[in-house]
């Protein structure tokens, strides 16, 4: 899927709702990875280059299957394992931080709290978005 606003592609896409934390506040989870740095803010995708800069592409390395007979699954309590829940909310004008509240926040951007322990689970590098399928704990045989 392409990106538009980040000059990217999405490889991997969850929304979700988070339940009320027990106060009446519910919240909105984005767990979205994808390639980042692959053109110019106004341009398209590789219109200007080879390669994106992050390419941020999940590998997955699963051995003793046979893709006629089994199932390859995605484990979403692994995916957000170790997730707090709480994320930032935003000033709708200023789109600075006023508080925190419910929820799972990560469009593939270093800076944002979730992104590192997703990337993790999804075996990716939040630094230089290489991908390491030994570290991914989010793919298994069903």
């Amino acid at each position: 899927m392409y990106w538009s606003w980040a000059s990217g592609y999405r490889h991997f896409v969850m929304n979700f709702a988070v339940e009320d934390d027990g106060n009446g506040n519910g919240g909105d989870g984005y767990l979205h990875i994808g390639s980042l740095d692959c053109g110019p803010a106004d341009g398209k995708a590789l219109e200007d280059r080879d390669a994106c800069g992050f390419v941020n592409t999940p590998t997955v390395a699963l051995t003793g299957i046979n893709l006629a007979t089994d199932t390859v699954s995605i484990d979403l309590i692994r995916a957000v394992a170790n997730l707090d829940f709480i994320s930032p909310i935003y000033d709708t004008t200023t789109f600075e931080v006023i508080g925190e509240g419910p929820g799972v926040e990560c469009h593939s951007s270093p800076g944002q709290p979730d992104c590192a322990l997703i990337f993790s689970n999804f075996g990716l590098d939040i630094s230089t978005g290489q991908a390491n399928s030994a570290s991914n704990s989010v793919f298994s045989i069903k």
